[in-house]
């Protein structure tokens, strides 16, 4: 299993951002975790894309997200930096 990207990279520290996360070798026992915490909300659209949901977080950071076809006991070793930004700060696309 390997991830080349995720879409978007970045979200409110709210949770509920849709992320798209694109690679190879996803199967339906595919899960993602953000920092510490793994998302039960996976949808697998193919074995090269998945949808995770992102949970709430404490504050503003930047955390890693990976994946797990194994319960938790291996992640992937290529993690992407997921950016929670507090409700306070606008992101324009300008």
């Amino acid at each position: 299993m390997e991830v080349s990207m995720i879409s978007p990279g970045r979200g409110s520290i709210n949770g509920g951002t849709i992320v798209t996360v694109s690679g190879e070798g996803f199967d339906a026992t595919a899960y993602c975790r953000f920092g510490s915490v793994i998302t039960t909300i996976t949808t697998i659209v193919s074995s090269s894309r998945l949808l995770c949901l992102s949970p709430p977080h404490a504050a503003a950071s930047v955390v890693s997200l990976e994946l797990s076809q194994n319960d938790g006991v291996d992640w992937t070793s290529l993690t992407r930096q997921y950016l929670y930004y507090g409700i306070d700060v606008l992101i324009c696309a300008c």
